[in-house]
């Protein structure tokens, strides 16, 4: 990498797939804990001798050699990095300080660091190895393909036929013609791509889809039972819930079960859409609940739900959420995948909009949803503030006098 590229990244500041360590004289362990993280998320760079802050410390110069050497001992070795890794440091120059660049790329196998598991969210390594959802999640994400394009040894006696039959109503209201509708449930099933065979085996079955689709709720819990969607109510009692809904059945019913649990707390204030009265609430909840349910185990990161102007959701996917579902024909037409919900309201928007009314910093920070704080002003912040977007305030609250505390308004 150049100087110059290396210099963005320390400006940009920690992320998802970037990772600073003050590790000036020596590899510390929680270096190990982020090679293990990116390998099992999207990959990333680290970057030795930065701080968390992004200021530039360099490596010591009779350490350089000594920390390489140390470093692709320690990856390359089982007992440590399972499997092992194969990765060099490189050395840089940034502002006349050393620093060592570790590119890790992402792995098709679980990576585990003295036999523990982590992986990344946001800019943290998170030891998941006792959390068997996300273990398993994980390990869907690994497979290479859908996970729930999975050959069962089920047959369609395991399915629901009131649900295909649901499924044949849903077409029917877009299309009257469509093929669906004289189709047998074994032939809907092929057309939709919820029957394949499974060439390693020579097996040709229901795929865990249909089951997760179509199945009765004790076929979906013999193979998945892991499967559960916990909805969950907080207004009052933030410390547990005021109201709540642990959903274990097929996909559609617990897409109805979470509308009218959304439904049933939340307001549907006026809103009209041309000369008609539109439900934005509805439409808001069918957007959360469709792609939380679609993209459950393919999410590349924790969805975020931000409100402003326009309301926003984003569901990040990793790149086996984008690869075609069902059989590979000869003749393959190129599908476009939406990864996000929508991008209309950028950070700035949502920053200017909370500001209406003075805040500090942190608040902002934890309102965007950011943990890190300094990062986060760096980031977004400050150059609203150079841009004359923002302005700091003295604050209106009281504060104790050793209680340090800026607000921002907009101008």
């Amino acid at each position: 990498m150049t100087e110059a590229e290396l210099r963005k990244l320390v400006h940009d500041g920690e992320n998802i797939c970037v990772e600073f360590k003050k590790s000036t004289n020596e590899i510390t362990k929680n270096v190990y804990d982020t090679v293990c993280s990116f390998s099992n998320r999207d990959g990333g760079i680290i970057l030795l001798g930065v701080k968390d802050n992004g200021e530039i410390l360099g490596i010591t110069p009779d350490a350089v050699d000594r920390m390489k050497k140390d470093f692709v001992t320690s990856i390359n070795n089982g007992q440590k990095i399972n499997p092992p890794l194969y990765l060099q440091p490189e050395t840089s120059l940034v502002d006349g300080r050393t620093i060592l660049v570790i590119q890790v790329p992402s792995s098709s196998q679980v990576c585990r660091h003295r036999g523990r598991i982590f992986d990344r969210n946001h800019e943290s390594d998170i030891d998941i190895t006792d959390n068997s959802d996300m273990v398993y999640q994980l390990y869907a994400r690994k497979s290479g393909s859908y996970f729930v394009n999975k050959v069962t040894r089920f047959q369609l006696d395991d399915l629901r036929s009131d649900l295909m039959e649901r499924a044949r109503s849903m077409t029917s209201i877009r299309s009257s013609n469509h093929p669906w509708k004289s189709m047998s449930d074994e032939e809907m099933l092929r057309s939709a791509g919820l029957i394949l065979k499974d060439e390693t085996q020579q097996l040709e079955g229901i795929t865990l889809s249909a089951i997760l689709l179509f199945g009765k709720d004790s076929t979906i819990m013999s193979v998945l039972p892991q499967h559960k969607t916990d909805a969950i109510f907080r207004v009052e009692n933030l410390d547990r819930y005021d109201d709540r809904d642990v959903i274990i059945t097929n996909l559609l019913e617990s897409y109805d079960r979470l509308i009218a649990f959304g439904q049933k707390h939340l307001s549907d204030p006026f809103v009209q859409e041309g000369i008609q009265s539109v439900s934005a609430r509805d439409r808001i909840l069918r957007e959360i609940f469709s792609n939380s349910l679609a993209h459950r185990d393919y999410s590349g990161g924790t969805p975020e739900f931000i409100e402003g102007d326009v309301f926003r959701t984003v569901v990040l996917l990793t790149s086996v959420a984008v690869e075609k579902v069902g059989p590979r024909e000869k003749t393959q037409v190129t599908t476009q995948v939406t990864t996000q919900v929508t991008t209309q309201v950028t950070i700035a928007d949502t920053i200017l909009s909370f500001c209406k009314e003075p805040h500090s910093k942190a608040e902002i920070a934890e309102h965007c949803g950011y943990k890190n704080s300094k990062n986060f002003t760096r980031k977004y912040l400050r150059p609203l503030l150079d841009s004359g977007l923002l302005a700091m305030t003295i604050p209106d609250k009281p504060r104790s006098q050793n209680q340090k505390y800026i607000t921002v308004h907009t101008q």
